[in-house]
């Protein structure tokens, strides 16, 4: 069963936030109602329902219904307006709110396999404009409709070309706003399959660096050089054998910039260390400052506070991403600092966030990422309206304050914004009788995840945010952080598991997932099972 319920914003009139649900089992019209006054604010906010039914508006013409007028999909009529626009999550995104509204309807119904996809939707008697440009196609879709006549529409998808074919099945004018309830673009088919593969490396330099910098038959990028990918064949060479599919996606992810820093670590000139040995870790041994307890060895850095507590501070770059989805890359950025404090020694708690922006400030001009000029690089506004949304979603969502930041503009920073994050967290100096910034796994310990599904970028989130953001950048390198998900997550580990000493070592899953978290702490060794991720 399928049923929509549309409820008011009460802070913009014209926007209204729609809940699509799918049940496996038909729910009684009660129930329907009961689920939208869950859904909104009975007081203050307005709320519709409608279920979708067969042959409402003719013989197999499918739609909505109202549930309490019984007419069909109605709701134009109601508001009085002839055009509406909706902008939704693409299928394979991660949707915050509509996983949390799914977990209500399921503890309010008492049934499983509930599912839920939100929406924005808009409302005017004009043709809309400044509404359609405030999605993101690599995303988000949108849904034009536009009532020409009582009972008749027009109906268009705009967004990427998955989204758009949709339109080639809907013969306009047609007698529903909705032709398709739910809006089920071709998902990204799944290329791993589950078998391991051996990949042949005995190729020409140019097959090479295909593989090295597109990945393994189109599974994503590795970002690998020509020079790596001699290094990895000399090894297996002398290993008598070929290297599998993950352990080209392992050294990958291990090599990445985003993980290894080889610009920063590599010689330049004169600087036979590179500059991070020579500027950057020396200072701070050089200094050798007694307050320091842990420096470059962990998520995070620490320093003594008082005779109790010690100080964690974590600040990283979240670059790529926010340029392609400024909302959902900033949001996982900060996200990612929380988890880099939960992951420091025994586990610390996150208390506060911080950041610096670098943004353009005009653009007067559209510039795009390819040659074929039709991957247009985002506005500046839109990116600081999106990055600064996502900060504060991430934050506020989990209970941490972002207490300070700073921003700066320059037009150079048009084509790849800035978007450093940070986090300040607190843990005692001792847990359970001994020092909480050390930790070691033990032979024998299970391997436990928690927190969210994998997302389909899966491993690629390093070898993604190592790579020149240009043409033919994947629509599922950004993935939409939880924070939700993750504040539950932090209760449990720093609230209870830390204190009882229910394990022995912890970390975060970073870019690289299970290859970053497992391979650092795992260095002697260890057996995944990986068919039992989620």
């Amino acid at each position: 069963m399928i049923f929509r319920i549309v409820v008011d914003d009460i802070f913009n009139p014209s926007r209204k936030c729609a809940y699509v649900v799918r049940t496996p089992d038909k729910v009684s019209a009660e129930s329907v109602l009961r689920v939208g006054s869950l859904l909104s604010n009975n007081t203050i906010s307005k709320r519709y329902a409608f279920v979708y039914e067969h042959d409402v508006y003719a013989p197999g013409v499918h739609g909505y219904r109202n549930i309490e007028s019984g007419k069909p999909y109605d709701l134009l009529e109601i508001l009085g307006m002839a055009w509406s626009v909706e902008i939704g999550y693409l299928p394979g995104m991660t949707d915050n709110v509509g996983n949390s509204a799914a977990q209500i309807i399921r503890d309010f119904l008492g049934i499983e396999g509930v599912t839920v996809r939100t929406s924005e939707n808009f409302f005017s008697k004009e043709e809309p404009d400044h509404t359609i440009r405030n999605y993101n196609p690599l995303v988000q879709y949108c849904k034009l409709v536009h009532m020409k006549a009582e009972g008749v529409f027009e109906v268009e998808f705009l967004g990427n070309r998955s989204v758009e074919a949709i339109n080639r099945s809907i013969a306009n004018p047609i007698r529903t706003p909705h032709p398709i309830p739910l809006v089920m673009a071709p998902d990204v088919a799944d290329k791993w399959g589950e078998d391991v593969r051996s990949v042949d490396l005995h190729v020409s330099d140019e097959e090479l660096e295909k593989i090295g910098k597109h990945g393994i038959n189109g599974c994503g990028p590795l970002n690998l050089s020509l020079e790596a990918m001699h290094a990895i064949r000399a090894y297996f060479d002398g290993e008598n054998r070929l290297p599998n599919d993950i352990e080209l996606e392992t050294l990958a992810q291990t090599w990445s910039e985003h993980c290894k820093h080889n610009i920063f670590s590599a010689q330049i000139d004169e600087i036979k260390e590179g500059l991070y040995r020579r500027y950057i870790k020396r200072a701070t041994s050089d200094i050798n400052s007694p307050i320091c307890v842990s420096t470059f060895s962990d998520n995070a850095g620490a320093i003594i506070f008082d005779d109790d507590f010690l100080i964690v501070d974590k600040v990283e770059t979240h670059n790529s991403p926010s340029a392609l989805d400024p909302f959902g890359g900033a949001e996982t950025g900060i996200l990612g600092v929380n988890r880099d404090i939960i992951g420091f020694g025994m586990g610390a708690k996150p208390i506060m966030n911080s950041y610096y922006f670098c943004f353009a400030d005009n653009l007067e001009q559209k510039l795009y990422r390819d040659r074929e000029c039709l991957e247009e690089i985002l506005p500046p506004q839109k990116i600081a309206d999106g990055v600064i949304r996502g900060v504060n979603s991430g934050g506020n969502c989990s209970g941490i304050p972002t207490a300070i930041g700073a921003s700066y503009f320059d037009n150079r920073f048009c084509g790849k914004p800035l978007v450093f994050v940070g986090s300040i967290g607190i843990i005692p100096r001792t847990v359970c009788g001994l020092p909480a910034h050390v930790k070691t796994a033990q032979d024998g310990d299970y391997i436990v995840v928690i927190g969210g599904r994998v997302g389909r970028d899966g491993i690629h989130g390093a070898t993604f945010s190592s790579h020149a953001l240009e043409e033919g950048v994947g629509t599922t390198v950004v993935q939409v952080g939880s924070p939700i998900t993750q504040k539950k997550m932090s209760d449990a580990i720093i609230k209870q598991a830390r204190d009882l000493g229910l394990y022995n070592s912890i970390t975060d899953n970073g870019a690289g997932g299970l290859s970053s978290s497992i391979g650092e702490m795992g260095a002697r060794g260890f057996s995944v099972e990986l068919d039992k991720v989620p």
